[in-house]
């Protein structure tokens, strides 16, 4: 399992809606690989889902899709973030 500290928290607050690790990055002020593992992790856990410019989920992200997928909260993330705030 995974801890959600205050980076997190700041990474699942941008994530209400879907956005790029770009946006993500630039909102947060957080490192930009540092971003990067942390969405890895919160997507590896389910707490955030990848999905492509027409809303459709993708099951699967590599490296090159990564900036190029959107990221958005699940309900597992929404809970997280809020039992936290």
């Amino acid at each position: 399992m995974i801890e959600i500290l205050e980076a997190e928290r700041k990474i699942l607050s941008c994530l209400l809606h879907a956005e790029l690790i770009s946006s993500v990055i630039s909102e947060t002020g957080i490192p930009a690989k540092v971003a990067r593992d942390i969405i890895r992790n919160l997507w590896h856990y389910r707490f955030i889902k990848a999905v492509d410019a027409n809303g459709k989920e993708l099951l699967l992200v590599d490296a090159d899709q990564l900036h190029k997928a959107r990221f958005t909260m699940t309900a597992k993330g929404l809970k997280a973030w809020q039992e936290k705030n």
